[in-house]
């Protein structure tokens, strides 16, 4: 068995950068990716900026196409199919949280049953995410399923929704060699992780929620 070569050491530029990312990320978006570090160790310094327009271009037609709730949870799963932890964790709280604010709902697949379920073999998160949402979630489910179907299959999108579900999974096929590094838990991946009244209402009504309280 041939020993993977060392990682590779980080320049004195990159080092300040990363220095400085995580306040600078958290001023402006209000949460700090965990793997910035492999980013820039991955592709440069200034791959790491191609590396953020790229996937932030993506993310947008996507978002643009199904709305940024909806946009979260393709992307929770996208990565649940890769077995990034971290990625799905960040989506679906990101997800749960609009769902909350803009419909005063708890959705089903809270972020500690994605993080138990990543561990899971894809055919058996389906089932689960199936019986959670079959009743009263039928649109988000529909999504999910043809999105793994894309994925396992490798089917060629023929439609402009086949077609953002299968950016939305290579996408995270890409994103998750750099964020496979890290665990979970991670941040909101939005801005609305600046609104600390709203998560703050979230956690209470999700504690409430399972000790069985309204």
């Amino acid at each position: 068995m041939t020993d993977l070569p060392p990682p590779r050491s980080l320049n004195l530029i990159e080092r300040g950068f990363l220095k400085v990312l995580p306040k600078l990320s958290e001023s402006i978006e209000g949460y700090y990716i965990a793997f910035g570090e492999e980013i820039i160790r991955t592709h440069g310094l200034l791959g790491f900026f191609r590396w953020a327009k790229l996937t932030g271009s993506t993310q947008q037609g996507t978002r643009d196409h199904f709305g940024v709730q909806r946009q979260h949870l393709l992307s929770a799963f996208a990565s649940m199919w890769n077995g990034c932890d971290y990625c799905a964790h960040g989506n679906i709280l990101a997800h749960n949280l609009f769902m909350f604010r803009d419909e005063n709902k708890l959705f089903p697949v809270t972020e500690e049953m994605l993080l138990d379920m990543h561990r899971w073999k894809d055919d058996e998160i389906l089932a689960e995410v199936q019986r959670l949402l079959a009743d009263d979630f039928k649109e988000e489910l529909r999504l999910i399923e043809r999105q793994w179907q894309l994925k396992s299959t490798m089917e060629e999108p023929d439609n402009e929704e086949d077609r953002q579900l299968w950016l939305s999974v290579r996408q995270y096929d890409f994103i998750n060699e750099c964020s496979i590094v890290v665990d979970a838990p991670a941040p909101p991946f939005n801005h609305i992780a600046k609104d600390t009244e709203v998560r703050a209402r979230y956690a209470k009504a999700r504690a409430a929620s399972s000790n069985g309280t309204s």
